[in-house]
């Protein structure tokens, strides 16, 4: 989880409302590489689902220990 005070790491990852002045609650799994694997972003009356944040972060450390 991430504070982002001011926006700057919400623009990069084009989340940041600039006229409300905050992110959008986004949700973005970044392997050891920096590369972005999987992202979710969502309107904040629609709730996450911390099993199926989960599920995606052990599928992907599968995907990559099986193609290494």
């Amino acid at each position: 989880m991430l504070n982002d005070s001011g926006g700057r790491i919400g623009a990069v990852y084009g989340i940041y409302d600039e006229d409300a002045g905050v992110d959008i609650r986004g949700r973005f799994i970044i392997d050891p590489d920096f590369v972005i694997r999987a992202g979710e972003v969502l309107t904040p009356e629609v709730g996450r689902s911390p099993e199926e944040l989960v599920r995606q972060v052990k599928a992907f450390q599968h995907a990559v220990k099986t193609a290494r």
